[in-house]
């Protein structure tokens, strides 16, 4: 008799798709009641929607889940533990259920994991198991939303030999992955890397529109204490410099990689 379970679950689904939480939470918390892990990670996930969150709630089915070894559960149990929602903060206890999530594949715990590792954020620090864990992110083959970050973050390993041997073409390689994604880091990186240039030869038009490229899509960029140490300020500048060394052919080209430039999404 597991039909009307299903018929719930679809129904929660549905609602779930169209962010309708009031219907979906209606649909999912009896499920999760009677012990279904995906439906007390949906449970979980719909408290910390509503206004205002309610943590300790979504905290409780994420645990819920989790134990029974929901890998967005876990992986969302470690946020909540390292920011501190609904639960005393513990990098530690954050790290373990990252780990957890981490050895079942799941690519954004894989990348918190690795930012764990490389900041020695409630683990001892380990630059190599810091670029072991940025690439199975980076290569994972279901990725999440942090796959850009994992491409950036083993550039930077490469580009600075950090847990890995120093390599600028590899460097270059991982930078241009994620400013293909629209990563504004990397899109300054690589045209930084064009420019200078540092693991490929150099290219004043694709170092031009990566610049330009960079300072579009950083949008609201965090408080720094000196303005021009910012992404785009720094991109202004160089763009400025390149565009005196460019012929007017090559600025042409520049701006038409830079109109015809969509976000890679695979």
């Amino acid at each position: 008799m597991s039909f009307p379970a299903y018929a719930d679950f679809a129904a929660g689904d549905k609602a779930w798709v169209q962010h309708d939480w009031n219907t979906a939470l209606k649909e999912f918390l009896p499920l999760a009641k009677q012990g279904n892990a995906e439906a007390a990670f949906r449970v979980g996930f719909i408290y910390c929607q509503v206004r205002p969150p309610q943590y300790s709630e979504a905290l409780h089915w994420f645990q819920e889940s989790a134990q029974k070894g929901h890998a967005n559960a876990q992986f969302n149990l470690g946020q909540m533990y390292s920011l501190g929602q609904g639960v005393p903060k513990s990098l530690k206890e954050s790290v373990r259920w990252y780990r957890a999530s981490a050895d079942q594949g799941f690519a954004d715990a894989q990348l918190k994991l690795g930012i764990a590792y490389e900041e020695g954020d409630g683990i001892l620090k380990d630059p190599k198991e810091a670029a072991r864990l940025y690439r199975l992110a980076a290569t994972n083959p279901h990725p999440q939303v942090g796959r850009a970050a994992a491409e950036f973050s083993l550039g930077v390993l490469y580009h600075e030999g950090r847990g890995v041997e120093k390599d600028w073409t590899q460097a270059a390689h991982w930078f241009e992955l994620a400013a293909e994604r629209g990563y504004p880091e990397a899109q300054f990186n690589i045209g930084w890397m064009y420019y200078v240039p540092e693991g490929v030869e150099e290219n004043f038009v694709k170092a031009y529109a990566w610049m330009s490229l960079s300072m579009k899509t950083v949008g609201r960029e965090s408080v720094v204490l000196d303005p021009e140490a910012s992404v785009s300020a720094k991109a202004r500048s160089i763009s400025t410099e390149l565009a005196k060394k460019m012929t007017p052919a090559q600025l042409a080209e520049a701006e038409r990689f830079i109109k015809a430039w969509k976000p890679r999404k695979n």
